[in-house]
Order: structure tokens, then C-alpha cells, then sequence
């Protein structure tokens, strides 16, 4: 519920900085046409853009730009807050209090709209109608009137059409009809049973619906004369009913009409004011489109603090396994568990290296540097070797099943293997009967993650080209232990020897 609750805070700001630039540079400018279509736009755009997410690809150049630099600014900050939004399980929250408010809401909103449009049909039922060419003209003495509905212009017994006022009144209303204003209006009410929550949408509303007597003003008013409108509009009270739908003659503010009738000129810098509503649309796409994939789960809540120990494999004078093309083991582990710490954005998280350079470290000192550190989670990461080249893919193992911290290894290892599946394939989570050091004389979780095999040229091309990809991966897979830690176990997943 927490990302509804996000998504609806993101139109609401989206839609705030698109009126905000509206009443600084469009308002009160002759250009109502473009107006209209701006503020329609706003309403669409600002449900649109928060559900859009475009991911930023890592830069392939040997210098990055400082404009990409500030893209993955951007991208790491949306992925890391979207990654804290984690949903709340118990019972009473507000994954069912949250919605059925909006829903009961919605539902009065509604009501409103269907109500109004039940009264348009009464009034065409219950009165006579006069066909008029494309438009039909109903005879009525409902408040309010004259006002239009598509092609229905409701007109007040009262007023004699034939009379100069009259004929100013129906070439107004005639403007509303040939305008689609009602479809503008139809649509905005449509949206507004959904996006109620949104104060900025109840003044795009009204200033929508003001555009629209604007074009009908400029559009109907002979020689564009304010004497004339102001004539009209003081011809009758102001209307005690109105429906949400129609067009009522009688629209206030009187002041901003008679104003902008008699503001003939057009603006300087017309087009320019007009045209820059596109790269600020652009910006707003980039400031919530983008997302870091490597980004994202590492941010995600925790309620105590943790400090996990990664250990790279081998180093020094013990290299470990070698590619056919002299890549060592110890350096992409330790390149791994680096990259691992730089991609922690998670303040509850806190990472120490075995090892942090190109030096050999005793077993035993690994397994007594994490106790040292009073360490809760130890990770050793080894690349995968074998004389068959063929032999490729994931391999996780846990201590041996005698050790006192199997039964906790084993869910750590299960979720990193699915955390990593989608890049290798893998099988189950496995032990050796022989038993690893590192693992066996552990006493806090402890497992080792093979991601890929550096004999096999394919994994070894994903371990060179993913890296990152990889590292972000192993990092999920802890993130994702610590939290279903905290909220208990389900099951223990099996395993094979």
C-alpha cells in the first residue's frame, strides 16, 4: 500500500510544478486555445509520467558525461527511495484502511458525477426541444440558465431569444457547443472520482473550465466589446443551482473575463512561454522516470543495525583459479565484494572486508576477523573452476550439516540463490562432505557464493561485462535475509551433498 500511497504523492507534485509553471508564465495570456489543451495535458501527464520507468544503462564511454553523471544521481536516488517503500504485514495497517477510505470517497465523488448527468436527462425528458440544425434547443425554467451539454443548450423561458441579449447568450452557448468544451468537461469529471486526493487538480479544474468561457467570450462578443459582456452578465443574478457538466452562462469571476476581453494584445515572447512547456515535461520525465537497476532493493527497511562480513576469495601468493586469458580469482572477488560495499546505500547495513587489497589471509583469520567484528552474516566469494570447460553456472554452499550454524546458513543461501538465478543457472544450495573451513568453523551465518565458472568463456564474459549487475545481485540476496530474519522463517529449504 505504501507504493499507492508514493505513486499518488508523485502525481500530486507532478502535477503542482506543471500548474506551477502555468500560473507563472500562461495565465491571463490571450493564447486560451493553447491554454486549454496545457491544462488537459497536466491532468493526463501527471498520471502518466510517475508510472513511467525507463532504466538507465551503465555509460560505455571512457569519460562520463556530467549530464549522465547527474541522470544516475537521479536514478540512484528513485531506485534506493522506491526500495524503502516495503510493505507492512500485520493485520490492522493500512493495507486495507488506506484503500477503503479512497474507495468510499471515490464513490461519493461518483455519485456526484452520475447524479448530474441524471439531471441533463430529466431536463431533456421533462422538457419540450426544439431542433435546431445540429443542435437542439431545450425550453426549460431550471436555475442556472442558459447553459449547454454537447449539442442540448438549455435555454431560460424567461429570455427572448430573438432579443440582442438573447442572441449574445446563444452565440456564447454556441461556442461551448461547437468548442467540445462538454467532452473537456466530461473527461476532467471522470478523473476527478480518481484523483480527488489531488488539490492541484481541483484548481486545474477551475481554471479549466474558466479557459472555457474565455474562448467563448473572445469567440461570441461583437468587436470583442467588454461593455457588452458586462451587460450581459449583470442581466440576470448570478444562478442558485448549476450542474457540473453544463456550461451555465452566468460563470464568475466577472473581473477576469471582462479582463481578458479587453486585453487585446498578444504577449511578447508568445511562442517562448509556450514552447518551453516541453523541456520542462522532459525534465519531469527524468527527475521520475529513471531508475538504477543496481539500486533499488539495497535501501529497503531495517529495524536493528547489521554488520556482514565479505570475504574475497584466495589472494597474495594464492591467486586461486586462472582464466585462459590470465584473469585471476583473487582479483574479481575482491573486485566483487568492493563493488558490493560501494553499491550499499542502506544506512542499517554495515560491510567489512577480510580483505581489502591483493594479500593472502589465512583461514582461520578470515573466520576469526568476523568474530572480531562481532559480525551477524559472513559471505565468502570465490569464482567457480573445473578442467571440463563445459561446466558452467551458480553454486552456493552452506557449512556442513553437523556444524551448529547450518540450520541458520541454509536460509541465507537459498535466498541468494534466487536472488542470482536469473544471471546463472544454478542448482540446489549444496554442502561438502569434506566441510570448508571458512564455512564449518563460522559461528554466525555463513555460506560462499560461486557466481560463475572463470574455466567456462561464457560465465567468465558475464562475470567481466556484470559485474556491477552481480554485485547488486549478492547485496539484494543479503538485504532480503536480514529482512525476512526479522520477520521470521517460514520453512528451511533442502539442500544436496
Amino acid at each position: 500500500m505504501q507504493v499507492l500511497i508514493v505513486y499518488m504523492l508523485k502525481v500530486a507534485l507532478c502535477s503542482a510544478l506543471l500548474y506551477g509553471y502555468y500560473l507563472a508564465v500562461l495565465k491571463d495570456r490571450q493564447f486560451h486555445y493553447y491554454n486549454r489543451f496545457y491544462l488537459l495535458a497536466v491532468f493526463l501527464v501527471s498520471w502518466i509520467i510517475p508510472l513511467v520507468t525507463i532504466e538507465l544503462k551503465p555509460f560505455q564511454g571512457a569519460t562520463t558525461p556530467v549530464s549522465y553523471q547527474l541522470v544516475e544521481v537521479i536514478a540512484d536516488n528513485n531506485s534506493s527511495f522506491e526500495g524503502m517503500v516495503v510493505e507492512d504485514q500485520s493485520f490492522f495497517n493500512w493495507h486495507w484502511f488506506f484503500p477503503l477510505v479512497l474507495g468510499m470517497v471515490s464513490f461519493v465523488v461518483l455519485i456526484g458525477v452520475v447524479r448530474s448527468l441524471f439531471n441533463i436527462l430529466y431536463l431533456i425528458r421533462r422538457n419540450p426541444v426544439n431542433r435546431l440544425n445540429d443542435l437542439n434547443l431545450v425550453m426549460t425554467d431550471a436555475k442556472g440558465t442558459p447553459y449547454s451539454f454537447f449539442s442540448y443548450i438549455f435555454w431560460n423561458k424567461n429570455l427572448d431569444v430573438e432579443s440582442r441579449i438573447g442572441q449574445q447568450m446563444l452565440a456564447h452557448e454556441l461556442v461551448h457547443f461547437r468548442q467540445k468544451h462538454s467532452a473537456d468537461k466530461l473527461l476532467i469529471e471522470w478523473m476527478m472520482v480518481f484523483g480527488w486526493f489531488n488539490p492541484v487538480f481541483w484548481f486545474l479544474k477551475k481554471e479549466l473550465y474558466l479557459i472555457h468561457e474565455f474562448i467563448a467570450d473572445s469567440r461570441s462578443i461583437e468587436n470583442k466589446d467588454s461593455a457588452i459582456l458586462a451587460e450581459l452578465l449583470l442581466t440576470a443574478a448570478y444562478p442558485q443551482q448549476q450542474n457540473i457538466f453544463t456550461h451555465p452562462f452566468f460563470f464568475s469571476p466577472i473581473k477576469r473575463r471582462i479582463t481578458m476581453l479587453k486585453n487585446l494584445s498578444s504577449p511578447r515572447f508568445g511562442y517562448f512561454r509556450r514552447i518551453i512547456a516541453l523541456p520542462i515535461a522532459g525534465m519531469l520525465l527524468m527527475f521520475f522516470a529513471f531508475r538504477n537497476p543496481n539500486q533499488g532493493m539495497n535501501a529497503v527497511g531495517l529495524d536493528a543495525k547489521y554488520i556482514v562480513v565479505l570475504d574475497a576469495g584466495h589472494g597474495g601468493t594464492d591467486p586461486g583459479a586462472t582464466s585462459a586469458v590470465g584473469d585471476k580469482e583473487s582479483d574479481m572477488s575482491l573486485q566483487l565484494v568492493q563493488k558490493i560495499v560501494a553499491l550499499n546505500k542502506n544506512p542499517m547495513i554495515r560491510f567489512e572486508l577480510s580483505r581489502d587489497k591483493d594479500e593472502f589471509v589465512k583461514l582461520a583469520d578470515r573466520t576469526n576477523f568476523a568474530n572480531e567484528k562481532k559480525a551477524d552474516l559472513f559471505v565468502s566469494v570465490h569464482i567457480n573452476a573445473s578442467p571440463n570447460k563445459t561446466l558452467s553456472g551458480l553454486e552456493i554452499y552452506a557449512p556442513k550439516e553437523s556444524t551448529p550454524v547450518f540450520s541458520k546458513s541454509i536460509p541465507l543461501a537459498s535466498i541468494m540463490k534466487e536472488s542470482l538465478t536469473d544471471l546463472f543457472s544454478s542448482t540446489t544450495v549444496k554442502t561438502r562432505t569434506m566441510g570448508i573451513w571458512v564455512l564449518d568453523k563460522s559461528s554466525i551465518p555463513a555460506i560462499m557464493v560461486h557466481p560463475g565458472f572463470i574455466t567456462n568463456e561464457n560465465d567468465l564474459a558475464i562475470i567481466k561485462t556484470k559485474q556491477e549487475e552481480i554485485a547488486a545481485k549478492i547485496l539484494s540476496g543479503i538485504e532480503k535475509y536480514l529482512v525476512q530474519k526479522e520477520k521470521g522463517f517460514a520453512s528451511i529449504p533442502g539442500i544436496a551433498d
